[in-house]
């Protein structure tokens, strides 16, 4: 059963109208932050082999009997479309793709590339690179900014897969003229922060044609703030509220069944339990999609994790990661620890440092400062 959750604010204001921005291609922007393998698969004797780019796009790359270190790359139904490419030397080709709205060509990089292997032999690969994002300007109020969506893997579509891979949202926040820092590459699941307002991505056009969005009153939290009030359902029936844990110092672990780091530092955080028990209590956010979930247990279940375990199956559309995992310093990265006092204001967020001493030190703070009220 993956229990629901009872977040006490919307995620979108009333009375907001969504926005929608229109895109167009520009196909003079090279991406270098996602490159796809062109496969071919094994390697075989014949001087010209058919491979798969990204998309399903059949090609083909033919030796040259003169140059080892060159080969003739071309498409595998467009006999006119053949380029010769050096070893660690690029060239750009242009793809048809069919789109709902007709056909349109887009720019490719492809890389000739090489490495060495352990054993000493040389291993030579094609790479695939979009040399295009989708671009538009993003209108709020008196600010003005530049909006570009990449397409990850090349396919030709801006989906799921795209998102799923990374940051692949860019805003020039502070319209100088380029896409830099965590500020300005946003996740498709983040709550942007953008003229003193805050922001979620509703959808995205396959095409790259659009992007909508809506004004939201998710906050994005960070140290020293308080706690907004939610209402969640453990995996065992029992209710945990920001409410009801007033008076207590908690410790909030968002991890994923995936994450090798986070079921790493579970014994690490079963010591604190153990150590901390009168003093601290643990909760657990599970942030796995919902296909995950019977992984997710089958670990609890493994590592013998006692304490309340909150799984929605919602992955980044979980409000309660969203207002957490949208904090540019950490944005969606796990084991997160979310460490929050007495009075509901958070003392710390983290990934809690080598073997949880950041952590470990935060608590250990926590736990003066109470003493020292207590004894005043």
């Amino acid at each position: 059963i993956i229990p629901m959750l009872l977040f006490c604010f919307t995620h979108v204001m009333l009375g907001q109208e969504t926005i929608r921005i229109d895109l167009q291609i520009n196909t003079n922007y090279e991406q270098r932050t996602s490159i796809s393998l062109i496969e071919f698969g094994e390697e075989n004797r014949a001087a010209t082999e058919i491979g798969i780019a990204p998309g399903g796009i059949q090609v083909t790359k033919t030796r040259l009997s003169d140059n080892e270190y060159a080969l003739q790359f071309g498409s595998a139904t467009d006999q006119r479309q053949t380029y010769t490419i050096k070893v660690d030397s690029s060239i750009v080709v242009w793809i048809e793709r069919q789109t709902a709205s007709g056909p349109v060509s887009l720019p490719y990089t492809v890389i000739f590339d090489h490495y060495t292997t352990r054993d000493g032999t040389i291993e030579k690969i094609l790479r695939w690179n979009p040399h295009y994002r989708a671009e538009g300007v993003f209108k709020y109020g008196s600010c003005e900014s530049l909006i570009g969506i990449t397409e990850r893997n090349g396919d030709g579509v801006f989906d799921i897969y795209d998102y799923s891979r990374g940051t692949n949202i860019q805003i020039d926040i502070d319209n100088d003229g380029r896409i830099y820092g965590k500020g300005e590459w946003i996740d498709k699941n983040q709550i942007i922060e953008y003229c003193g307002k805050h922001f979620v991505i509703d959808s995205i056009a396959v095409d790259g044609s659009f992007i909508t969005l809506s004004e939201s009153n998710l906050p994005i939290l960070k140290t020293g703030d308080k706690v907004p009030q939610f209402v969640e359902q453990t995996i065992d029936g029992a209710t945990i509220s920001a409410e009801s844990l007033l008076g207590t110092n908690y410790l909030i672990d968002f991890w994923a069944s995936w994450c090798v780091v986070c079921i790493q530092k579970f014994p690490e955080v079963q010591q604190l339990d153990k150590e901390l028990k009168d003093e601290l209590k643990i909760i657990a956010v599970n942030v796995d999609t919902k296909s995950y979930i019977p992984k997710a247990m089958k670990t609890i279940e493994k590592y013998e994790l006692t304490w309340p375990h909150i799984m929605n199956g919602k992955g980044k559309q979980d409000p309660l990661w969203r207002v957490f995992g949208s904090n540019t310093d950490f944005r969606f990265s796990i084991p997160l620890y979310v460490l929050v006092d007495k009075n509901g204001k958070i003392a710390y967020i983290g990934h809690g440092g080598d073997e949880l001493a950041e952590l470990t030190t935060a608590i250990n703070s926590l736990s003066t400062k109470f003493s020292n009220k207590s004894a005043d």
